[in-house]
């Protein structure tokens, strides 16, 4: 336990956060600094977005891997498809349970050389464990809302005008590739429940995408997507906006900061 202490705090932490992660179980010792990239992304985000996903019962769980953690939540299984491989990327948002998972290890290797990695760092787009960690965020902010914020008709649109901006233009093969990867071109025209199903979850993951660039103050999908990225900062502003107007008295600097918990 002394072991994960001395790993987790370090000089590169942020302070005190009014949301913070929870460690479960014992951490790879040969990765010392991945809990604290989780928290450089988590203290990215606005006080007021922090204050909202804890007043909503969020949390952050970083563990040694997806299975370790499962193992000590048996109910969330029926939750995940696929559970019985424990196939998963980098992160994972629970819709259910309003949590997210940062293992340091999939069941395929590190987290961050995972396919999905090698995929959008090929076309750019800079993966660490604080975009990922903000990328399931988004997707909880998203969630928070019953998923009508990627579900939207305006997000939809502004995806179409995004479509349509670069419709005729030429190229870098890297944008074509993000537009290939990102967007739910194939399936904005189709209205089987197949096609449905899949615009949905492309339009989740673009969402949660962009919320990671926005947070993190990057581009690198916001200057191929404007317009939509103009619709994700308009939902975290008002998100902040409608968390002060509830709360008027907020100030995040006499908040009570969360404490991390081992457990």
């Amino acid at each position: 336990m002394k072991n994960t202490i001395r790993r987790i705090f370090n000089a590169k932490a942020p302070p005190p956060m009014i949301w913070e992660p929870i460690v479960y179980g014992r951490l790879y010792p040969d990765r010392p600094y991945f809990f604290t990239h989780v928290r450089q992304g988590m203290a990215k985000l606005p006080p007021e977005l922090q204050a909202v996903f804890r007043e909503a019962g969020g949390q952050v769980f970083v563990s040694r891997s997806h299975k370790k953690f499962l193992a000590g939540f048996p109910d969330v299984y029926k939750h995940i498809p696929g559970k019985e491989k424990l196939y998963y990327s980098n992160g994972y948002h629970n819709p259910n349970s309003k949590y997210v998972l940062m293992p340091q290890t999939t069941s395929y290797g590190v987290v961050i050389d995972t396919c999905m990695k090698k995929l959008l760092s090929a076309l750019g787009v800079k993966i660490n464990e604080s975009s990922i960690v903000l990328h399931e965020l988004g997707h909880m902010l998203d969630s928070l809302n019953d998923y009508n914020l990627s579900k939207s008709s305006d997000f939809i649109d502004a995806i179409k005008q995004d479509l349509n901006l670069h419709e005729g233009r030429k190229l870098s093969t890297k944008d074509r590739g993000k537009i290939s990867m990102l967007s739910p071109h194939q399936y904005l025209d189709s209205d089987d429940d197949v096609s449905v199903a899949n615009l949905e979850y492309k339009c989740r993951e673009l969402f949660a995408e962009l919320f990671s660039n926005i947070i993190n103050g990057t581009t690198t999908i916001s200057d191929v997507f404007p317009n939509s990225a103009i619709y994700v900062k308009n939902k975290i502003d008002e998100c902040c906006a409608q968390h002060n107007a509830t709360f008027p008295d907020f100030n995040p600097d006499t908040y009570p900061k969360m404490k991390i918990a081992l457990v």
